[in-house]
């Protein structure tokens, strides 16, 4: 059992994924923009999960740059990953936001 005083704090508000700008598929290697909402990290990077649907998988985490707004993130899409359905969430400071929509990766 605890005893004292402690502080509940707030991570922030969480990521919004509102498009992947206008794509539903994306090359390997590419360049992919993600548009939202509180996308930008205070003093971190704003990580992307690549997980495979369905079923999930082994995520893939990529590190983005956001915009100054935090309303874009732009990252480079890994040549690892498989050709397939992913599901995309955002990561910014420790909150999770995922996309509306899957994206495929050819």
């Amino acid at each position: 059992m605890a005893q004292g005083y402690f502080t509940v704090t707030n991570p922030g508000s969480a990521p919004t994924i509102t498009s992947f700008n206008g794509v539903t598929s994306v090359n390997r290697g590419s360049t992919l923009t993600i548009t939202g909402t509180n996308l930008k990290a205070s003093g971190a990077a704003s990580n992307v999960h690549f997980t495979p649907w369905p079923g999930g998988g082994v995520t893939t985490v990529v590190s983005g740059t956001p915009d100054t707004e935090g309303n874009a993130v732009t990252l480079t899409v890994p040549a690892g990953l498989a050709s397939g359905q992913y599901e995309i969430s955002v990561e910014v400071n420790g909150v999770y936001g995922p996309a509306p929509d899957r994206l495929e990766v050819k």
